[in-house]
């Protein structure tokens, strides 16, 4: 039995070229001929070598069985090619067998050898059996892997070619009643920005938990896959547009349930192209395409989901939104919307934030982030940057005339700060427009110091000589840490709006003290902190209290345009003023 389990396990176990068992093999052969050495002194008769060996077979085996436990396995080479077990000695066991059952046919055999050839053919089907379940189960296995995303446990995008290509193949089938399909195309917005700020071991597991809010979103006749990076598509079988657009709301709403983390909980947003299937097209590829042009006006459009309309989309892609870019830069498609930011000690208002808009024949009113990340893609940057500095500082300059004393900040992007030069173009549209260099706030975000961080320090030390404020927008939404704030030459912090916004709630007290913290941070750095989003007067009550210089948001003003634009302090003679 011990020399069988030697030769049973040479064949079935995957480590069999380890030196642990090949010495534990080597101790069952020893016992084994210890023993057969045993039988023959007990009925032949005893030997010197009998002897000798059958006092040496089991001691050495126990000393070689704990030898093979305290031995450490050797590496195993990931690269090296695993070998199938091997069928070659359960064939000849089967073999034999069969030979034996074959001879007890012609000549006289004892039972017990045809008992043996018996039991070893029993085995051989057992073994053969075993085996071809494991083979259902590993190709199963594989099967699912095949189409199934690792970290969201979605279809992958192999599986939504399958499912698309099966439901065109019976569309073409004109014996098949016709299924209308609605395909959902969907990009994650700033999924970037969560890698850059905290690493991607937390977008990884942002995406952990998003696949099961997909899953539960949508029917089990349904299909929702990741078709790579940030990207996600959802099939929905017998339905309508309005159908579609319901599930997609259902999907938004859940993205905007917050993500947790390891080190922050975090939410996210996301663009959704609408394509029916066979009305906008009829074969997979096209389809795709259908769904991702309506997903880019999506992203450049106030709506965060759009229907594909062949009047607006056709040959919608991203090379032909550069050419738009391009062609608005050269036609002057962009206009400029100023934010007031209102003064919580004095009640006036100090300064104004400059907010890019591209007034698109197309698609309207556009906001800069919606249109922003392909002027990046496109290397538009530069010239774009430029512009809104030249109209900004064009009504700065034309309120100064009129009497009206107010900073003027502008938003500029990781592209901007990198870019060689970018200083001097500064300094040059100061001049031209004769503005006082500390009049203008250059507001950058906490992912672009972070990406380029020696950098970004340097740019930003230039423009504090230079005499320009340098504000850190949206504080508190990404990773700056306080050893790169007290290191940084900034002199203003803008804190993000998802910390104002909670501060009314009971929920989320802790905001309150965040924001009253950090406000205590800034001045003690030395900056002015300004707060954005404010929704309500309590909440600009709240802020005043807590010692924050400035509040923009829609209870003070939206964006508007210059001529649209009340800058007078009537309204805000009655703000509360802190202690």
């Amino acid at each position: 039995l011990l020399l069988a389990l030697v030769i049973g396990g040479s064949v079935i176990t995957p480590a069999r070229r380890q030196l642990p068992w090949v010495i534990l093999a080597l101790s069952f052969a020893l016992i084994a001929a210890g023993d057969t050495f045993n039988l023959f002194e007990r009925t032949v008769g005893a030997t010197r070598i009998g002897t000798l060996f059958n006092a040496i077979a089991w001691p050495g085996a126990f000393m070689l069985i704990s030898l093979a436990m305290w031995l450490r396995p050797q590496p195993v080479d990931v690269f090296a090619r695993q070998r199938p077990a091997g069928f070659v000695l359960p064939g000849v066991a089967a073999l034999g067998g069969l030979v034996v059952l074959f001879a007890g046919t012609v000549h006289h055999i004892t039972d017990v050898a045809l008992g043996l050839a018996t039991a070893t053919l029993v085995l051989v089907g057992v073994r053969l059996a075993l085996s071809t379940r494991g083979l259902r189960l590993l190709t199963e296995q594989r099967h699912r892997q095949s189409i199934t995303d690792d970290l969201t446990g979605l279809g992958n995008r192999r599986r939504l070619f399958n499912v698309l290509n099966t439901y065109f193949d019976e569309l073409a089938d004109r014996r098949l009643r016709p299924r209308t399909l609605a395909f959902l195309f969907l990009d994650l917005d700033h999924f970037k920005e969560i890698n850059d700020s905290f690493g991607h071991p937390a977008g990884d597991e942002l995406l952990r938990q998003l696949g099961p809010r997909f899953a539960d979103s949508v029917r089990s006749s349904d299909v929702a896959v990741r078709l790579g990076g940030d990207e996600f598509a959802v099939v929905l079988f017998d339905a309508d547009a309005e159908y579609a657009h319901k599930v997609a709301g259902r999907l938004l709403n859940r993205l905007q349930e917050p993500f947790l983390l390891d080190v922050v909980s975090a939410t996210i947003g996301a663009s959704i192209g609408i394509a029916m299937a066979p009305a906008h097209a009829r074969d997979a590829d096209s389809l795709l395409r259908c769904g991702d042009v309506a997903m880019y006006r999506a992203k450049l459009g106030p709506n965060a989901v759009e229907l594909y309309n062949q009047d607006l989309d056709d040959d919608g892609n991203l090379l032909k939104l550069a050419d738009e870019l391009r062609t608005a830069l050269e036609e002057g498609q962009f206009v400029l919307h100023y934010q007031p930011q209102l003064d919580l000690r004095s009640g006036s208002i100090a300064a104004v934030e400059a907010l890019l808009r591209w007034e698109h024949p197309r698609l309207g009113m556009v906001p800069p982030m919606k249109f922003i990340p392909v002027a990046e893609e496109a290397g538009l940057m530069p010239a774009l940057t430029s512009l809104v500095l030249d109209h900004a500082l064009r009504q700065f300059s034309s309120w100064r005339d009129a009497g009206r004393q107010l900073d003027m900040s502008v938003n500029i992007s990781p592209t901007n700060l990198l870019e060689p030069g970018f200083t001097e173009m500064v300094r040059t549209q100061l001049a031209k427009h004769n503005v006082p260099p500390v009049a203008l706030v250059l507001e950058l975000t906490e992912t672009c110091v972070i990406s380029q961080y020696e950098r970004s320090k340097a740019v930003i030390e230039e423009l504090r000589s230079l005499g320009v404020t340098v504000s850190i927008d949206d504080f508190g939404a990404g990773a700056t840490s306080l050893a790169y704030l007290g290191d940084l030459a900034v002199g203003e912090l803008k804190l993000d709006r998802t910390f104002v916004n909670g501060l009314n709630s009971p929920e989320r007290s802790r905001d309150y003290d965040l924001v009253r913290s950090t406000i205590a941070l800034g001045h003690a750095l030395g900056m002015r902190v300004v707060a954005e989003g404010v929704e309500d007067l309590k909440t600009l009550d709240l802020l005043g209290r807590v010692g924050c210089d400035f509040a923009q948001g829609f209870y003070i003003s939206k964006p508007l345009p210059a001529r649209e634009l009340v800058l007078s302090s009537d309204r805000w003679s009655d703000v509360p003023q802190p202690a």
